[in-house]
């Protein structure tokens, strides 16, 4: 008897052995996921970026029927300033570069300027034929003297009438290829933005432009590898 009970205590060992190894082998309760504070900050901010860029960009082409009205703006979450276009589908701006204008204003000038490039990086693919004509300065009340002279000229736009007046002896006979300031100027002034805001974001370009790490890997298509399948 007593030996019986010894092979059934050892027995009762074994298989608790068994059972112990067969509970470790058993996938383990996933704990539930922590996201830091700082994590979910961030995730705002670019949410908030996103939605401030697509806003003022619908004012921008809203005011501006010229624009392609299908365009998208992106804010993408990057911690270096960049901004691009893609074709004449998208206008691509980081979250730090948004973050880096201190009212709508500036940044509505960036995408006006970027704008202004894509409109006039798209004229210059196109025919001859089918180029837009100089465009003529907005005309705005003038004021005569009694001499017959102008009363206080505005010597912004002198400048913008001398220009104009150049470029309509230069290029007599040929299409014109707008400057994307110029283009700029105008959207934004149409959207009830400043024209000058063009000038004042000149750093912001400048920052931009030592950057384009994000637009070599949105704009370049991936490399396809020739692939032979096994046995084939």
């Amino acid at each position: 008897m007593r030996r019986g009970w010894i092979v059934g205590a050892a027995a009762l060992g074994c298989g608790g052995c068994f059972l112990f190894e067969r509970d470790e082998r058993l996938p383990k309760t996933p704990e539930p996921m922590r996201i830091e504070a700082k994590s979910l900050a961030l995730v705002q901010a670019n949410v908030d970026a996103c939605t401030r860029v697509d806003r003022l960009g619908q004012r921008l082409l809203a005011a501006n029927d010229v624009l392609p009205q299908r365009l998208l703006f992106r804010a993408v979450g990057t911690d270096k300033p960049e901004l691009f276009h893609q074709g004449t589908s998208a206008v691509v701006i980081t979250q730090k570069l948004v973050e880096m204008c201190r009212d709508d204003g500036e940044l509505a000038a960036l995408l006006s300027i970027e704008l202004g490039k894509m409109i006039a990086e798209r004229e210059a693919l196109a025919p001859l034929e089918a180029r837009q004509p100089l465009p003529k300065p907005p005309i705005e009340p003038v004021t005569f003297k009694g001499d017959g002279g102008i009363a206080n000229p505005d010597p912004l736009r002198m400048r913008e009438l001398a220009h104009y007046e150049a470029e309509q002896r230069k290029q007599i006979g040929q299409p014109y290829l707008p400057d994307p300031l110029e283009l700029a100027r105008g959207y934004l002034h149409r959207a009830g933005f400043r024209a000058d805001l063009v000038e004042k974001v000149r750093p912001l370009l400048r920052a931009a432009a030592e950057n384009a790490d994000l637009e070599q890997q949105m704009l370049v298509a991936p490399r396809v590898e020739n692939f032979t399948p096994p046995g084939g």
